[in-house]
C-alpha cells in the first residue's frame, strides 16, 4: 500500500533569504509545495432553495464548478442546514457537481434559501 504525504512542514530551522537575496532551496521548495496545493482546491458558493423533502426524499443540485474532472474529490455543505439532512457530492461531468440533499427524518423538512458550498479537490 501506498502511503502519501499530504502536507510538508516549513524548514523553520533554514534560513528563508540568501545573503546575496535569493530564497534558499529549502523555503523555494516548500513554497512550490504549498502553491502546488492551493492550485489543486476550488471552492464555489452558489445560492440555492431546495424544495419541501418528505420523509426519505432525495433532490440534486447541480453547481458548475471550473475545471473538475470526474475523479476528483467533491464535498458540499449548505447553511442553514438541518441536522435531519445529509449532503453528497460528486463530479459527474466535466465541470459540473452534482449535490444530493437527502431528508433521514421521519418528517418533511422544507429548508430555507442558503448557500450551497462546493470543495473540489482536483486529484492530480
Amino acid at each position: 500500500m501506498a502511503i502519501r504525504n499530504f502536507w510538508q512542514e516549513p524548514p523553520y530551522r533554514n534560513e528563508m533569504v540568501q545573503r546575496d537575496g535569493k530564497v534558499t532551496s529549502s523555503w523555494h521548495l516548500f513554497f512550490d509545495f504549498v502553491a502546488k496545493i492551493l492550485g489543486r482546491r476550488v471552492v464555489v458558493d452558489v445560492t440555492a432553495d431546495p424544495p419541501n423533502l418528505v420523509a426519505g426524499a432525495v433532490v440534486s443540485a447541480t453547481v458548475t464548478v471550473p475545471g473538475a474532472a470526474t475523479g476528483d474529490f467533491a464535498v458540499a455543505s449548505f447553511d442553514p442546514m438541518n441536522v435531519g439532512i445529509s449532503l453528497t457530492a460528486q463530479v459527474t461531468s466535466a465541470n459540473t457537481v452534482t449535490v444530493w440533499f437527502q431528508n433521514n427524518t421521519a418528517g418533511a423538512i422544507d429548508l430555507a434559501s442558503g448557500t450551497l458550498r462546493v470543495w473540489l479537490e482536483k486529484n492530480s
